[in-house]
């Protein structure tokens, strides 16, 4: 008895620590999508540039516009294979790239291509396979 019970809390918890790794994934996800559309935007109408880096010390990306700092931190289970830092112009625009993320959790390799028209980007995901 006392066995199936601690199966069943084996379970129960391993799920719920999935919950929340997937609940963080979407939410970076969504926090570096308006960041991105946030950035565009003060370009657009402020005419400012935004600088994107990477920061592999505190696993966090970092939109710095006119001395203003504002950051996305990155799940444990996301690794940053690839992220070059790129420059969004005043006018929207930035130059085309791919940034290469691994997702441990769903064991998908994501790439994140930077399009120069509109200065937007989309997702690819691709399953990793295990030899």
């Amino acid at each position: 008895m006392l066995g199936i019970v601690s199966m069943i809390l084996l379970f129960t918890i391993r799920s719920a620590g999935n919950g929340i790794c997937q609940w963080q994934h979407h939410h970076f996800w969504r926090e570096l999508r308006q960041e991105w559309q946030f950035s565009q935007s003060t370009a657009l109408v402020n005419h400012q540039p935004t600088t994107i880096n990477y920061d592999p010390m505190n696993r966090e990306f970092v939109f710095i516009c006119n001395n203003h700092e504002r950051t996305i931190r990155v799940p444990e289970e996301l690794r940053v294979q690839s992220a070059p830092a790129r420059t969004m112009k005043a006018n929207g625009y930035i130059q085309p790239g791919t940034w290469q993320f691994i997702d441990q959790l769903n064991q998908q390799e994501i790439l994140m291509r930077i399009q120069m028209a509109g200065g937007g980007y989309r997702l690819e995901k691709k399953r990793l396979f295990a030899r």
